[in-house]
């Protein structure tokens, strides 16, 4: 049974065992989706407010919901889940407490970080599944000037990796060896 005729029958079963009809309003739409196949390359990408999930277009940085990734099996969603999970975790324990805030934020800015490697690990097998280049984005919390922020150098391999203009919302560095990106801090001073 599809899940169009599973809701008819469940619907259908609540009225007539509730002597009642049903009224729906559709509220909001929370976020457009996009097809994985239309896009150049796929950022693996969350934070403690995302409702949406954690793939996102690399062009227009609309949310790709898993279920439309090719031939993705359990195991593999499962992954991806619990690797947003512990990163939304990370995310909430730097912006609400100062108890493991600098454990945290490791964790997410770290390349060679448990979360990261797992993140990075995750970008391979959904590049293996698309056949797109899938970056890993790396928090940037820095207290530092702007001008000391577009010096960095890509962390794993050293090489340049600034952008000449923002793609996106998020990217500010590209690294396309490492496939990792990355935005200026927002603790500039």
């Amino acid at each position: 049974m599809g899940d169009k005729a599973y809701s008819k029958s469940r619907k259908f079963k609540f009225i007539k065992t509730s002597n009642k009809n049903i009224r729906y309003q559709l509220i909001r739409i929370i976020q457009e989706f996009v097809s994985v196949k239309k896009h150049g390359f796929l950022i693996l990408f969350t934070h403690w407010l995302n409702d949406a999930g954690p793939l996102h277009c690399g062009t227009c940085y609309k949310t790709i919901p898993l279920y439309k990734l090719p031939d993705i099996d359990q195991i593999n969603r499962q992954s991806i889940l619990v690797w947003e999970q512990n990163y939304i975790s990370c995310d909430r324990l730097q912006m609400g407490s100062t108890v493991g805030e600098k454990w945290a934020i490791k964790q997410m800015r770290d390349h060679e970080s448990q979360l990261s490697k797992a993140g990075i690990e995750i970008c391979s097998i959904i590049k293996q599944l698309t056949g797109l280049r899938t970056y890993y984005y790396l928090f940037n919390y820095r207290r530092l000037k702007i001008e000391q922020d577009k010096k960095r150098l890509c962390p794993s391999c050293g090489g340049q990796w600034l952008l000449a203009k923002p793609h996106n919302r998020i990217c500010d560095f590209k690294c396309d060896k490492c496939e990792l990106i990355s935005s200026l801090t927002s603790n500039s001073y």
